[in-house]
This record gives C-alpha cells, structure tokens and sequence, in this order.
C-alpha cells in the first residue's frame, strides 16, 4: 500500500487528541491530520510565533488554517524527505548538470565546495543548478548539502551515492518552495 498508514499501522494520537479530533475535526482522516501537522511545522511564520514552545515543549498545532491545503503540501513535503515524490522520477525536472567525471571528495576548504550555484567535489568536478538558499538550507545546526560531502571527504563517490546526493539536492529545493505555498496560507 502507498499509505503511510497501512491497514496495521496506526497513529500514536493522544486520548485527549482523539477526543479534540472527533469532537472538532471529525471530516479529516488521521492521515490528513498527520500531513497537516507535518506541512504547518515547516511554515516558518508558524515556527517564528511558537519559537519558544519549539524549543522546550511539543508544538502548539493551531488548526485554524486551511486543513486540506496545509496537509496536501504536508503529504508532498513527507514524499520529498522519504526520496518517494513523483520528482525523482523525472529527473529532466531537476535542473542539475553534474560536469566531470572524477567523483573523488576532495576539496582544500569549506570554502572550496559552494560558489556560482555550483557544488564542487573537487577542482574538476561540479554540480550546476544549485541555488544559494538551497545549498545553505539548515536542518537541525547543520548545513545538510556541506555536511553531507564533508562527511565524505576523501572519498570517491558511485553513480548511486552521486545520485542520491542530487536526489538530496532537489528535495531540499523543493521542501523551500513548499514551505513558502504553506506560509503562505499561514499568513492568509
């Protein structure tokens, strides 16, 4: 089955949540809940408001939002982060162009790996069609496109994990202009 939520699986909801959602959000399937909650976690309006819930406590989930919207784009960004979304299929869609053939990690700095929306695995080989907010895109402390290479420093690259490295490329592109369609019904 393509659902999250097979027929053995089911949602961890609270007994209090449960009540809430049967009382208040009965039309909406766990599913769609979940999506919900998902895409409104990467709105960044929404995280700048509950900041400091973010930090110490679980998240407050406000549902006054557009439920079906917010959760359609919460379903598209889960596709993105599990590498499952229609996109890494197609991959004339990417707007990647990897120059060169040596496929070794192997730069002298930090400063060697990013520069003119190229990501460069060494002197000889580079990645185009990488736009600086998606190379500088941080999840949890870490610039996940540098981190990524520099923890594979010194090594050379198969055609698998070069693809999977561009796969990680597009899904983070494509998890920004999600979160800008989900602030923006946030802000509306």
């Amino acid at each position: 089955s393509d659902s999250l939520f097979g027929e053995e699986k089911t949602t961890n909801f609270t007994d209090e949540f449960r009540e809430f959602k049967n009382k208040n959000l009965s039309k909406f399937s766990d599913e769609v809940i979940f999506y919900y909650i998902y895409g409104l976690l990467y709105s960044p309006t929404y995280r700048a408001k509950y900041n400091e819930f973010l930090k110490t406590d679980f998240p407050r989930i406000d549902f006054r939002y557009d439920i079906a919207r917010i959760s359609k784009l919460g379903l598209e960004l889960t596709q993105l982060h599990l590498l499952t979304h229609p996109i890494f299929e197609e991959r004339n869609k990417w707007g990647l162009q990897v120059e060169g053939k040596d496929f070794s990690v192997n730069f002298a700095k930090k400063a060697d790996i990013f520069r003119d929306n190229k990501i460069y695995l060494n002197p000889d080989t580079y990645i185009h069609g990488v736009d600086e907010a998606t190379f500088k895109f941080m999840i949890g402390g870490y610039q996940v496109l540098d981190k990524w290479l520099s923890d594979r420093k010194n090594t050379t690259l198969n055609t698998d994990e070069l693809l999977h490295y561009l796969k990680i490329i597009v899904s983070l592109r494509e998890t920004i202009k999600i979160m800008g369609e989900i602030d923006e019904v946030v802000k509306n």
